[in-house]
């Protein structure tokens, strides 16, 4: 699979520098039907795609993103999209101001993290006018840019960062890739897994095991500084990348048995050491075509071991441990509109079987990342996707219970 394509089916965006297919005004859109259980919301900003959910406190969501801004026929620019629900607001998402960036500056929001409601991080793509890959850091108060510095042999502006994960301000860690070249590589050169360490003052790339041809990075989870997992995918042959830090070094981890002959991982997330979840993506054979079907693998702090999911579910693009259970998002299949299996799903792990979390039907509902509050409040983000229209625009879910 090209790498275009892999990283697509993480984050729902390109890597690649350039123009995406321009988006149409949010009143072009399927208006979003209700079902029991769920509230469908449009953002307040138009031709945006949401990539990330978290939240600071138990009553406040953040979803973050970035507006696409045509410039030309086949031109666009990304401009950085912060939104924020507090619960009991009438107003429901607002848009929220990020870090002022120097002019001339575009990027996407890939990720978004909150440790605490005075600790929160906006992680991007590298940006020229920024000298660097723009992260951003709320302090409780403002966001504050804070560029990472990428790889010296970095080619084409290229590099950024797809997942974030920290303990404190003064302690968290982010992930992405990096085209670099080298001596025996072409002028495009190849990618590379990219992981940086945030000490408090600044972003500082660390040493990483060499893993054989193209190959990034889409999550990453902090259980505690001396506890951390990665994953990500290899683009040569498509397999699940998964890497692991003891806070001093990071070990490339045998990929887990699993059913199916190519795979990748989209999302990691843990309760502690002896609980940890990847999810992302597997083809049962190589003839298997569409958004493949889920992939969900379980770490009990000695093994990795797979867990079966229905036979009906797709590529797993997000996860969230709730005590109701483990939460998983994704899209079904590429079935044309409106046909079956042409929306996302929702499904829960209790701990012995799945259950299906009802999401409504005929929106073409694409979603990229799930949060859960303490109040068991279930917040989904993600696109709407109709493959028979030039348009993209993002929608969010939200539920109790």
């Amino acid at each position: 699979m090209s790498r275009t394509k892999i990283l697509t089916a993480a984050i729902a965006i390109s890597i690649a520098a350039g123009a995406l297919t321009p988006a149409v005004p949010a009143s072009a859109a399927p208006a979003p039907p209700r079902t029991p259980g769920w509230t469908a919301s449009a953002v307040p900003t138009k031709d945006t795609i949401l990539t990330s959910a978290a939240q600071p406190d138990a009553h406040t969501t953040w979803a973050a993103g970035f507006q696409i801004i045509r410039i030309g026929p086949k031109i666009t620019q990304h401009l950085p999209v912060l939104l924020t629900r507090r619960d009991g607001d009438p107003r429901g998402w607002t848009a929220t101001a990020t870090a002022p960036l120097p002019s001339g500056s575009h990027t996407r929001i890939n990720a978004v993290t909150a440790v605490s409601g005075r600790d929160g991080w906006l992680v991007g793509d590298d940006a020229p006018t920024v000298g660097g890959i723009v992260t951003e850091h709320w302090n409780g108060a403002v966001w504050k840019l804070a560029k990472a510095p990428v790889p010296a042999a970095t080619v084409l502006t290229s590099a950024g960062f797809l997942g974030v994960s920290g303990a404190d301000s003064r302690d968290a860690w982010a992930v992405g890739w990096a085209q670099v070249r080298s001596a025996t590589d072409g002028p495009n050169g190849h990618l590379e897994g990219l992981v940086e360490h945030w000490n408090g003052v600044g972003w500082k790339p660390v040493p990483l095991p060499k893993l054989a041809g193209d190959w990034a990075l889409n999550a990453v989870t902090e259980i505690n500084p001396h506890d951390l997992w990665a994953v990500g995918m290899t683009m040569d042959d498509d397999q699940p990348v998964l890497l692991h830090s003891d806070g001093h070094a990071w070990t490339h981890v045998a990929t887990p048995r699993y059913r199916g002959v190519f795979g990748e991982f989209n999302a990691v997330a843990a309760r502690g050491p002896n609980d940890v979840w990847a999810v992302g993506r597997a083809m049962l054979d190589p003839a298997d075509t569409g958004v493949g079907h889920a992939l969900v693998e379980h770490w009990n702090g000695h093994t990795w071991q797979q867990v079966a999911t229905p036979n009906a579910a797709g590529r797993i693009a997000s996860v969230a441990l709730t005590p109701q259970g483990v939460t998983v998002v994704g899209r079904t299949t590429l079935a044309p509109y409106p046909g079956p299996g042409s929306d996302g799903y929702a499904i829960r792990f209790s701990g012995a079987t799945w259950q299906p979390l009802d999401l409504p039907a005929g929106t073409l509902f694409d979603p990229s990342s799930v949060v859960a509050s303490p109040q068991h409040r279930t917040t989904i983000v993600g696109e709407i996707a109709d493959p028979t229209q030039t348009m993209t625009q993002s929608m969010t879910l939200t539920s109790h219970g």
